[in-house]
This record gives structure tokens, C-alpha cells and sequence, in this order.
């Protein structure tokens, strides 16, 4: 995994985009305004934001299937990072209108044991959507004091240790599991194996807390198998640093994090591919 930088350049010439277009949070709510958007920018920024889109579609397109981008300024990182989320695809957020206060960028601080997210264990994002959005992303305003980083374990690295002949992957990807979908984004159940030809789809407690309790053996074997294998990429973002991970095919856990204050401030953004999208 290759770490890409971005200019003060582009980064200016963003700004100014948003500026000339008044861009705001209610605009990037709707597709065509994305759409719009997208086009304005390719059109108008010009070469080197395509070959920064580039270098980000190559990295997403191999594994790790993860990428990182340093060098904008902390007080541009939400206008980079919704640009670049809105020329991969389309940022989503189902939440919008259900739940007060929801928006495209959303607000992730250090979460610790007592979290009911659980999210030092490795899982796959919006497992309890009906559809879980494709890619990530994130930009770091704050960074912890000490620790903090996210890590990232792809399916490839998964199917290729020599632990793997312990779990039935293809109860994984043959039988449907029983994925329940959040009471205020329907309710119900969706079932889908965790690997798919489309996705990789896991959340644990989801699974296991299921009243279909005869996938419960093969969720756990699962489960500790991941768990013993380390990360293929750990990312510690600085603030204004930017990370993207495909959700469709890596898993990703928090590391290990000192933060008594809760210093640390993540903006988190979900994208949906445009061939699906469109």
C-alpha cells in the first residue's frame, strides 16, 4: 500500500471550486447534485486531480484494497475528502431524514471497551443495512495522543492461511445467513452469505445474536481465525490525512488507542460505486 500525497494546489484549487459553486452540506445530500458536482470538478481542476483519481483507483483496485492521502491542511480535510468520496461514487447516508441530526459527514471519536459497536473486532461496514455501502472513508481532524491507527485485513490474505482449512469458507459463501436490518431502515432480515462474487459482508454480534443458531459454530470458527492474523495495512492518520478502503472486500478493526480526553476526531463518509448507483 502506497501512501499518495496531495498538493497545496489541488487542495487550493478545491477550495476554490466550493467557493465559486457555494457548495454546501444540503446540496451533496442529493444524487444529481453529485453528479453535477463531479463533473464541475473534473472538468475544472483538470489533470492532476485525474491522476490523483487514478492513483486512488489503483490502490482500491488491489489489495490491500486500502489507500491513504497526506497532505492537505486539517481545515480543508471535509472538502477533500467529500470531493474525492463524490468522484469514486456517491456518498450515502440511509439515516438522513429518519434520524435527527444525520449527515453525510459524520463524526467518529476513539470508542472504548464499553462500546456496544465493538469495533476493535474485525468487521465489514453497514452489515445491518439493507445493502451495504461499497467503500469508507475517513479524514482525521484530531489526531489521540497516543495509538489510534485503523487496520485493514482483506479476504485475499484470509483465504490463503494455512489456518483457513479449520473454517468451512464455503458454508460462508453458499449459505444465506440471516443479516437483521436496523428497525428504523425497515427492520426485518436480509439473507446473504458473509462472501458473495459481490462482497464481503461480516459483523459478529449480528450473526451470533441471531435466533438461527446453526451458523453460530462457523461464525465463531470464523471469527478466530481473523482474529489471529494481523492487519494487512495500519493506518495512523495525522490530522488532515485521508484514508478509503474497499468495504466490499476488507474487514478493519480500530487499533489500539491511549485517549483519556477523546481527543481524537475522524470524519467518516460511506460511498456507493457509481456503476451501482447509477
Amino acid at each position: 500500500m502506497a501512501d499518495l500525497k496531495i498538493s497545496p494546489d489541488l487542495c487550493a484549487s478545491v477550495a476554490g471550486l466550493w467557493d465559486s459553486l457555494q457548495v454546501n452540506e444540503d446540496d451533496l445530500h442529493s444524487d444529481n447534485f453529485q453528479d453535477s458536482f463531479r463533473s464541475e470538478v473534473i472538468e475544472c481542476i483538470g489533470d492532476a486531480w485525474a491522476e490523483l483519481l487514478r492513483a486512488i483507483g489503483a490502490e482500491l483496485a488491489s489489495a490491500p484494497y486500502t489507500v491513504v492521502i497526506r497532505g492537505a491542511e486539517v481545515d480543508m480535510a471535509d472538502k477533500i475528502l467529500s470531493t474525492l468520496a463524490a468522484c469514486i461514487g456517491r456518498m450515502t447516508n440511509p439515516y438522513r431524514g429518519i434520524v435527527p441530526g444525520m449527515s453525510l459527514l459524520q463524526e467518529i471519536f476513539a470508542k472504548g471497551p464499553a462500546s456496544p459497536d465493538r469495533v476493535w473486532l474485525w468487521h465489514t461496514d453497514s452489515a445491518n443495512w439493507q445493502r451495504p455501502n461499497d467503500y469508507s472513508a475517513f479524514a482525521c481532524v484530531r489526531a489521540a495522543p497516543v495509538g489510534g491507527a485503523t487496520e485493514t485485513l482483506c479476504l485475499d490474505t484470509v483465504s490463503r492461511s494455512a489456518r483457513v482449512a479449520n473454517v468451512s469458507l464455503a458454508r460462508l459463501a453458499n449459505d444465506s445467513f440471516p443479516w437483521p436490518v436496523e428497525r428504523v431502515l425497515g427492520g426485518g432480515v436480509v439473507y446473504e452469505p458473509v462472501i458473495s462474487s459481490e462482497r464481503l459482508r461480516f459483523r459478529r454480534e449480528l450473526l451470533l445474536s441471531s435466533a438461527e443458531s446453526s451458523y453460530w459454530d462457523v461464525v465463531s470458527e470464523f471469527s478466530e481465525l481473523i482474529d489471529g492474523m494481523s492487519p494487512d495495512a495500519t493506518s495512523l492518520l495525522k490530522p488532515g490525512d485521508m484514508l478509503i478502503f474497499d468495504n466490499r472486500k476488507v474487514m478493519h478493526r480500530s487499533g489500539p488507542v491511549t485517549d483519556p480526553q477523546g481527543n481524537r476526531l475522524l470524519l467518516r463518509t460511506k460511498i456507493n460505486a457509481r456503476s451501482v448507483t447509477q
